[in-house]
């Protein structure tokens, strides 16, 4: 109990030196607080929403940005030591960056509540199509998720596991990992595909023995997956097509499964872009950095 309170005495007094105006002896203390992690942050948040000092909230406000950073770096370093094997867990970290406060048990009840509805109705006699048809009710007639291209209001917000939680709404990405993190949860050869202006999936033939998958074949996918708009499937002469419209040089890993390490860095530099042009620079650099933690 002793140690506790001194450490909350040390914390409370460093947050106290905010106000510090010599330059060096502000980035001491900025080192001290940022080192004590996820503890520092409830006495930061209450001493900035009690201060009218416009600098004080500024530096408080940097350093739970800072920390939460932090956080989400060795978050993001773990998931990729693993394999990345679990995208929800990436994808949450992401969103808790995003938005502090979101709640992880009920984002993650919320996940496995759709998942275990789409297990509850598959089977292992079930044709790939017939297995896509069991997540596409599920996802989108039972549970009502819609793609939305053109958002009403905030774009940002799209990218947010718990906006498309809640609001059963999402953009080509989100929907697309969402869907991806179910299917791969019961072990569906679901790969996402890496096609520049459009997130889409495909199912590989599961007469294959699993294998890295930068390994595969394109004449190992059975057909695509289009989370956006309802799971549609379509093939690879469709996938071409629209490179041909992006006026796109073809490449091979347009038309090929990648990586979930490839998703999340994908999904880091889209929402980079987006908070860059709401205008956070400090916020949009912090993203793109931790691509840096995905390897």
């Amino acid at each position: 109990m002793s140690i506790k309170l001194d450490i909350n005495s040390e914390l409370k007094a460093l947050v106290s030196l905010l106000d510090e105006p010599n330059e060096d002896n502000f980035i001491s203390v900025r080192s001290k607080i940022s080192a004590y992690g996820i503890e520092a942050i409830a006495l930061l948040e209450e001493a900035s929403s009690t201060s009218s000092d416009h600098d004080f909230i500024e530096r408080s406000t940097d350093i739970i940005s800072e920390i939460y950073f932090d956080l989400t770096f060795k978050a993001l370093n773990s998931w990729s030591d693993n394999e990345g094997v679990d995208l929800m867990k990436a994808f949450l970290s992401i969103s808790k960056m995003l938005n502090h406060d979101i709640d992880t048990a009920k984002y993650l009840a919320d996940f496995e509540k759709i998942r275990r509805d789409v297990w509850l109705e598959l089977n292992d006699n079930l044709t790939a199509l017939e297995k896509i048809r069991v997540l596409n009710h599920v996802i989108y007639d039972y549970h009502e998720f819609e793609g939305q291209r053109t958002p009403n209001g905030d774009k940002l917000k799209l990218y947010y596991l718990d906006h498309l939680l809640d609001n059963k709404r999402g953009n080509a990405l989100s929907l697309g990992i969402l869907y991806l993190a179910i299917a791969q949860n019961l072990n569906l050869p679901i790969y996402g595909v890496d096609l520049p202006g459009h997130f889409v999936l495909c199912y590989l033939d599961e007469k294959i023995n699993l294998k890295p998958v930068n390994e595969y074949n394109t004449d190992e996918v059975l057909f695509y997956l289009n989370a956006l708009n309802k799971g549609a499937v379509f093939t690879v002469n469709e996938v071409n097509g629209f490179v041909n419209q992006m006026n796109l040089k073809p490449e091979k890993k347009y038309i090929s499964p990648c990586s979930n390490k490839t998703i999340i860095k994908r999904l880091l530099q889209e929402v980079s872009q987006e908070v860059k042009l709401k205008g956070d620079e400090n916020k949009s650099m912090m993203l793109l950095n931790l691509v840096g933690a995905v390897h």
